[in-house]
């Protein structure tokens, strides 16, 4: 078993930083700020259009004449407050439906920074050796802390199995990267135990340990062992 960890940490800050630029072509970056554009407006007449609705309505409302009978006056008020709520929501609904053609136009920036994001860590994944098939799972436990309640990836390269942290979603601080450990067949023990409300896989190889997901013993024994 070994542990290895990219070590360049001020090139990999400056390839995140390359990767962001990278993603963004002269098109994308076009799109971008159209984008960004359009999800500002569509929050200002989601705004805007909600207010108004609003106004008008309540306004209507209080144009109905309240009753001097009291029984008649306590259905009124509970009838008010009722009209009222359902003022609010109907000027919700009407102010979303208004601003969803711009919010739309919104999505064109989500994929990008998604795309973005992949870049980042492209590097990361050269080095660690990430391919298919893989895995990723939660790691409730480790005697490494660092990966304690860390969603990691699962992978074999080269005889191995791989454990670091989950690259695929992609991050851009370095600290987010944990390392990765190796593991042969043979230094490996694998069990599934069970959890309060399901089950977990345990990974043991020397001193170290690892608590992971009940779909990590399947994918291990299918794949790696």
């Amino acid at each position: 078993m070994r542990y290895f960890k990219y070590q360049n940490l001020q090139k990999s800050d400056k390839k995140s930083k390359k990767a962001i630029v990278a993603a963004f072509s002269k098109e994308e970056k076009r799109q971008y700020r159209k984008a960004k554009f359009f999800s500002s407006l569509g929050n200002i007449v989601f705004f805007i259009v909600t207010i108004a609705v609003a106004s008008m309505l309540i306004f209507l409302i209080n144009l109905i004449h309240e009753p001097d009978h009291i029984v008649l006056f306590i259905v009124y008020k509970i009838f008010k407050t009722i009209l009222f709520i359902a003022a609010i929501l109907f000027s919700f609904a009407v102010a979303a439906f208004t601003a969803i053609p711009f919010w739309d136009k919104y999505q064109s920036q989500t994929t990008i920074k998604r795309q973005m994001l992949t870049n980042a860590t492209a590097h990361l994944r050269q080095y660690y050796g990430v391919n298919e098939p893989i895995l990723v799972t939660k790691c409730y436990e480790a005697s490494d802390e660092k990966f304690k309640n860390h969603d990691i990836c699962l992978f074999i390269t080269e005889g191995e199995l791989r454990i670091t942290a989950n690259l695929l979603h992609g991050f851009m601080h370095v600290e987010k990267d944990l390392g990765c450990y190796a593991m042969k067949k043979e230094e490996i023990t694998l069990r599934q135990i069970p959890m309060e409300t399901t089950f977990a896989t345990e990974i043991i190889a020397g001193d170290v340990r690892f608590l992971l997901g009940s779909r990590a013993k399947k994918y291990i024994e299918r794949n790696f062992l």
